[in-house]
């Protein structure tokens, strides 16, 4: 670090940091306090009048105001979902998220394709303790970590000693560092992990990184630091310290709240199973939509930090420094998992979004039995199939409200009612249905329910989850920390984004019926003007029970994929986002019984609070005249136009 002298003409006074300047008009901006000779600090904003001097920041810092210029454009403009890989919204944001991965990997040494995003230090922690500890546990079933950890890793750590695993716990020494010694004591044949956290955030202790991750590597282990506390404020480079996994936080470094990374070494290659079950996006290590905003925050925060952390480094010294000497100075030192023992039977549908379906597919691997019951040709559920489906052992029905692929609006109050009747908890995914259809959970009797912020018009990265209090719900929880949401959800909850999605709910709950009657225009406008020009087009799903604002339609002999690249100046999918990257048909339009050649053809459009007539009227010109363009080129339309049933046709096989 460079001398502080060079920085500072006169240490008695209180030195102030340069200002930063934000270059995209941000309305925030730094506060700054000016020491007075009354010995009071003054506050130059009338909004942070009489509010508290900030010195908590192992806890939180504030967002850095050039981080929030960087993350506003997709927080507005650039809003398309990352993992959209069929229109350039989605190229837009993927964009920005890979750019941020770089921005992350640059800061600590790391390839770009070696960093995972998450939404904190504490995911972060409980993918790489649980996942590394699950994944080896039958050849190698051996972690080691700390007594000092942070609670998320520590939780983690007896979450697989309940799992069978071995941990042990070193203790440190009276300064807070580890002893080296007694960690090589500690490793043996059967160890898969050590997990030792880089800077300690109570003390503040910098454990010897570099020689831990040197003994590691020697001994064929994994390693594996929490550097919430450490990245951006202290150098660190995963290779020259032989790091095998790091855990990143956004709002440690002046960043946002409700996002981090994890570094997962590449080579040697590092297999983690994952905890979470979804869409399999960050390379099957952390389902989920990525929040493009969020992301973009985070790799702003860390370039500024690689840009600036020798000074920030110098400037913390020389405070520190001060307030010790001044005090010391003066004063003497002084659910499903939850009830599977007595109920291990759970029901689903086979339209339900991947994360639904995947955790219920994890649920199996661990010895659970699981239903999935097939939809009507019209998307909707059986009642009298559910019913049977339900037996003594039945603890959980889970049905989402509205599908997100066809639109249909499962008959929640009715399986709210059959479930409460027959003592079995009912979850539903309301993604899609929260804010765009009244929901009631009392009088749906709904015990859980999903909510997500940014199918709301709120914020990418957060979302909300309903648990009933009575009858009251167990749940076990799938991540350890510090048991914040009632123990059900460890993590900091981060503030601008559930504010965001208070607003939100609220906005949707005022709107509500005036978006719904716009949609419902706007869609039958669509349907019609579509339908009227085009022979041979297929709604999906029930075209009554159906959230008007999703419609998806198959063109008969028309390959989907060839239609969206024709529209390219349109953002629309063939399905979900979560799994727009595989060529495989929608498993939910099979589900429905419509055949593979229709189902390639099909085409969902997503219509909005914000879509205008002009927009819809142009959607359905492009639309009739690239399907009547592929059509033309296709000789089994030919054949149809002349009237031979294509289905009676024998074809050879070659």
């Amino acid at each position: 670090m460079f001398k502080l002298s060079k920085l500072l003409k006169n240490c008695v006074k209180v030195p102030t940091r340069p200002l930063l300047k934000s270059e995209g008009g941000c309305c925030v901006v730094l506060l700054q306090r000016n020491y007075s000779k009354d010995n009071k600090f003054n506050i130059k904003d009338d909004a942070f009048e009489g509010r508290p001097l900030y010195l908590d920041a192992q806890a939180t810092t504030p967002m850095d105001p050039r981080v929030l210029d960087a993350m506003l454009p997709y927080l507005t403009n650039y809003y398309g979902n990352p993992h959209s890989r069929t229109h350039a919204y989605g190229w837009e944001s993927e964009a920005a998220m890979e750019k941020a991965r770089a921005q992350i990997a640059n800061l600590i040494g790391a390839d770009p394709k070696e960093i995972i995003f998450t939404s904190g230090a504490t995911e972060s922690n409980n993918i790489s303790v649980k996942g590394v500890g699950r994944f080896y546990k039958e050849k190698k079933n051996h972690v080691i970590t700390t007594q000092t950890e942070h609670k998320c890793v520590l939780d983690s750590c007896r979450a697989l000693e309940g799992e069978g695993l071995d941990v042990t716990y070193l203790p440190v020494k009276s300064n807070g560092i580890i002893d080296l010694n007694e960690l090589e004591k500690a490793i043996t044949p059967k160890t898969s992990l050590v997990s030792v956290m880089t800077v300690n955030n109570e003390i503040g202790v910098i454990q010897p990184i570099a020689e831990i991750g040197a003994m590691c590597r020697a001994k064929k282990v994994f390693f594996h630091t929490d550097a919430a506390q450490a990245v951006g404020k202290i150098p660190l480079d995963v290779n020259k310290m032989n790091i095998d996994l790091m855990s990143i936080s956004g709002h440690k470094i002046y960043g946002p709240k409700g996002v981090g990374a994890l570094f997962v070494r590449r080579r040697p290659r590092v297999r983690v199973e994952a905890i979470q079950s979804g869409g399999g996006q960050e390379r099957g290590l952390r389902s989920g939509t990525v929040p493009t905003p969020l992301v973009v925050g985070l790799g702003a925060a860390c370039e500024l930090a690689q840009q600036e952390m020798e000074f920030d480094h110098a400037w913390m010294e020389f405070l520190s420094k001060r307030l010790i000497d001044k005090i010391m100075t003066a004063l003497p030192q002084g659910v499903g998992r939850f009830y599977k023992e007595k109920k291990n039977h759970v029901i689903t549908t086979q339209t339900e979004h991947k994360c639904v379906l995947d955790s219920c597919r994890a649920l199996e691997g661990e010895g659970l039995d699981v239903t999935y019951l097939p939809v009507k040709s019209n998307g909707i559920i059986d009642l009298n199939e559910l019913e049977k489906a339900i037996t003594p052992k039945t603890s959980l029905v889970s049905v989402m409200t509205v599908n997100n692929e066809i639109g249909v609006i499962q008959p929640i109050a009715e399986i709210g009612a059959m479930c409460r009747a027959k003592k079995v908890f009912f979850h539903t995914d309301a993604a899609q249905a929260v804010g765009k259809i009244p929901l009631d959970v009392n009088k749906m009797n709904i015990d859980l329910m999903s909510i997500s912020g940014h199918k709301i018009y709120g914020p990418k990265g957060v979302g909300a989850l309903f648990v009933r209090r009575r009858p009251r719900v167990r749940v076990e929880a799938i991540q350890s920390g510090g048991g914040q949401e009632r123990g059900l959800r460890s993590g900091t909850v981060p503030t601008p984004l559930v504010v965001g999605l208070g607003a939100a709910c609220e906005l949707a709950q005022q709107e509500m019926e005036f978006d719904h009657a716009w949609m419902e225009f706007l869609s039958k406008r669509l349907i019609d003007k579509i339908m009227t020009a085009l022979p041979q087009v297929i709604r999906n799903g029930d075209p009554e029970k159906t959230y008007p604002g999703c419609v998806n339609l198959s063109f008969a002999f028309v390959e989907g994929e060839s239609l969206l690249m024709a529209l390219k100046d349109i953002a629309l999918s063939s399905g979900s986002a979560c799994t727009s990257a595989s060529l495989e048909p929608s498993y939910v339009l099979r589900a429905i019984g419509t055949d593979e050649d229709l189902a390639h053809s099909s085409i969902r459009f997503g219509i909005g609070r914000f879509t205008t007539i002009e927009e819809v009227d142009y959607t359905a010109e492009k639309c009739i005249k690239h399907v009547q363009r592929l059509r033309e080129m296709s000789p089994l339309w030919e054949m149809v136009q002349e009237g031979i049933d294509i289905k009676s046709i024998q074809w050879s096989q070659h």
